[in-house]
C-alpha cells in the first residue's frame, strides 16, 4: 500500500558543467494527472518524463519541475572551435589578399565570426536524456520511498479501525438475530389488545406475520460485511495500486450498514451502527489517500 502524499527531489552534476534539479511531489486524486514546467531548451523531453513518471506512479495529481542551474556557464564551457575551418578560412583570406595586393592580414576576430568556426552547442546537447533520466529517477524513487513510508502508517490505522468495525458487528449480530421473533411477538400483543387474538392464529395471518418479522432479518448484510471486511485484509498485501477497489469496498459496506440500521431500529443495534458508519468514514479519509 502506498499513499498518495509525498516529495521527493535530486540534483545531478555531469563532467560538462551542466547542473539538473529535479522537484516531484504528489498528493490524492481519483486519476493520474501530470502537471510539469521543463525549460524550454529541454521541451523535447517532455514525452519521455511523462513516461517515465507514468512507470513509477499510477494514480495522483503530480507536480513535477526541472530546473537547469547556470546553463551560461555549462555553455560557455562547452564553446567548440572548429580549427579546420577557421585554417581553411584563414587559407583562403591570405590568398585573396595576396591577390588583391592588400597589406593588411585577416584578424583572429575575423575569422572567429565566419560561419562554422564556432559551433555552439545546445542546452538540449549537454544535457543529453542519459543525464536527464538519471535526475528524473533519482528523485522518483525518493519520493517513492516517503509515499511507501507514509502507506505502511496509513495500513496500520486502517487495519485497526476494520478490526474495530469486526468488532461492532459480533456486537450487533447477537441482538440482530433475535429482532424477526421479537418483532413476531410484538404484532401477536399487539393483534391481542385489538381483541383479535384468535385472528392471530389464522395460517394467512401468520404467513404475513412471519414474512413482515423477516424484514428485521439481517443475517444476510452482516454475512455480506464479514466477506467484505475480509476482501478489504486482502488487498493489503498486493503491490500494485489498490485505492480504486478499496474505495468499492468501502461504499458497499456504507450500502451494508445503512440497509442493517434501517432493517434494525433496535435500541441496542442503532447505536452500534452510528459508531460503525463514524469508523467507516475515518477509513475512507486514509484510503481516500491510497494510490
Amino acid at each position: 500500500m502506498k499513499s498518495m502524499t509525498a516529495f521527493g527531489c535530486a540534483e545531478v552534476s555531469a563532467n560538462n558543467g551542466v547542473l539538473l534539479r529535479v522537484d516531484i511531489s504528489s498528493y490524492n486524486k481519483k486519476q493520474l494527472e501530470i502537471r510539469m514546467t521543463l525549460p524550454k531548451e529541454l521541451g523535447s523531453f517532455e514525452h519521455l518524463v511523462r513516461k517515465t513518471v507514468t512507470s513509477f506512479i499510477k494514480r495522483g495529481a503530480v507536480n513535477l519541475k526541472i530546473e537547469l542551474v547556470s546553463p551560461e556557464a555549462a555553455m560557455a564551457r562547452n564553446v567548440v572551435i572548429n580549427s579546420i575551418v577557421a585554417v581553411a578560412y584563414a587559407k583562403k583570406i591570405e590568398s585573396l589578399r595576396k591577390q588583391l595586393g592588400l597589406s593588411s592580414r585577416p584578424v583572429i576576430d575575423t575569422i572567429l565570426g565566419l560561419p562554422g568556426v564556432i559551433q555552439e552547442i545546445s542546452i538540449e546537447q549537454l544535457v543529453g536524456e542519459r543525464l536527464l533520466l538519471r535526475a528524473l529517477k533519482k528523485a522518483l524513487l525518493r519520493m517513492m520511498k516517503m509515499r511507501q513510508a507514509e502507506g505502511k502508517a496509513m495500513l496500520r490505522d486502517i487495519k485497526c479501525r476494520l478490526a474495530v468495525l469486526a468488532s461492532i458487528i459480533r456486537k450487533i449480530a447477537p441482538a440482530a438475530r433475535k429482532l424477526p421473533e421479537s418483532q413476531m411477538r410484538r404484532i401477536r400483543d399487539n393483534l391481542a389488545q385489538l381483541g383479535v387474538g384468535h385472528v392471530a392464529e389464522d395460517d394467512r395471518i401468520l404467513k404475513e406475520v412471519v414474512i413482515f418479522a423477516d424484514r428485521f432479518d439481517v443475517s444476510e448484510e452482516i454475512t455480506r460485511l464479514e466477506s467484505h471486511f475480509a476482501q478489504f485484509e486482502g488487498l493489503f498485501g498486493r503491490d500494485d495500486p489498490v485505492g480504486r477497489p478499496l474505495e468499492f469496498l468501502l461504499q458497499e459496506m456504507q450500502r451494508e450498514i445503512n440497509t442493517l440500521g434501517n432493517k434494525a431500529p433496535d435500541v441496542k443495534v442503532s447505536p452500534l451502527v452510528v459508531e460503525f458508519k463514524t469508523e467507516l468514514e475515518k477509513i475512507r479519509e486514509q484510503v481516500q489517500n491510497v494510490e
